[in-house]
């Protein structure tokens, strides 16, 4: 008999070469959770992320799912790995669910946020430093409010993203907000799904805009030419965070 366990969990993306194991990266999220199961639990254990998050991305509400022949008590499980699993990651939840459950192909939406560390605070975050990118120029954030309601809805997301084996770059962007307060802004962004880099692309369009170096009109001119290079940058990776993914 099999029995398959959904977990959320978070980690500090800072060390790990994103979340997919491949042959070119031995350092990976994927490949350490795997490990780590495989040893506890006595048989060889492949887990499923809900999404794969890039080199040093962060994450709070990530969800994986694996499929195992012991029977374990949720709790237990949860303790467990806890102990054994390094001090970046660490297992929040831990839920049995049926055989058939993929928490890939189940998912109805994620929200990703995205921190900026204003230019013009007066120090960095001492122990948040690793986890906000810090902006070197003020921007207007009113003129990036105004441009992120373009991207809200269905759109081909093509131009906004670096992955060009993807079959559909069509996603639904469901809500998408700008948080301010004294020293840093806040991106939230809860869509269908993402593409490789689009959260940081469009992060990247936004910080731009919001710098005046170019126009909210860009971003209605690459959801129609499709073209990246007409995008703006890509945000580094350290101020994303995978929050929450939606059943």
């Amino acid at each position: 008999m099999a029995y398959n366990y959904k977990m959320i969990i978070g980690y500090d993306g800072a060390k790990y070469q994103g979340w997919q194991k491949n042959k070119n990266a031995k350092n990976t999220l994927q490949s350490k959770l795997e490990g780590t199961l495989s040893e506890y639990l006595g048989e060889e254990i492949v887990v499923i992320g809900s999404g794969r998050t890039d080199k040093g991305v962060h994450a709070l509400g990530q969800v994986v799912n694996f499929i195992t022949k012991s029977k374990q008590k949720p709790g237990n499980l949860k303790y467990n790995l806890n102990k054994v699993l390094p001090e970046d990651i660490i297992i929040k939840e831990v839920y049995k669910v049926d055989e058939d459950f993929n928490c890939r192909f189940a998912a109805i939406s994620k929200t990703y946020r995205y921190t900026l560390w204003k230019a013009n605070a007066q120090t960095m975050p001492l122990f948040e430093r690793k986890y906000v990118y810090r902006l070197e120029e003020q921007v207007d954030v009113d003129l990036m409010l105004v441009a992120a309601t373009k991207f809200i809805g269905e759109h081909d997301f093509k131009g906004f993203c670096s992955d060009k084996t993807k079959k559909t770059t069509t996603r639904k962007v469901n809500i998408i907000d700008i948080i301010e307060d004294e020293d840093r802004i806040e991106i939230i962004i809860n869509a269908s799904g993402f593409l490789y880099n689009m959260a940081r692309i469009m992060v990247g369009t936004l910080i731009e805009i919001g710098l005046g170096l170019r126009h909210d009109d860009t971003i209605d001119q690459v959801f129609a030419s499709k073209i990246r290079s007409e995008a703006g940058y890509t945000a580094p990776a350290q101020g994303l965070c995978l929050m929450e993914v939606i059943y």
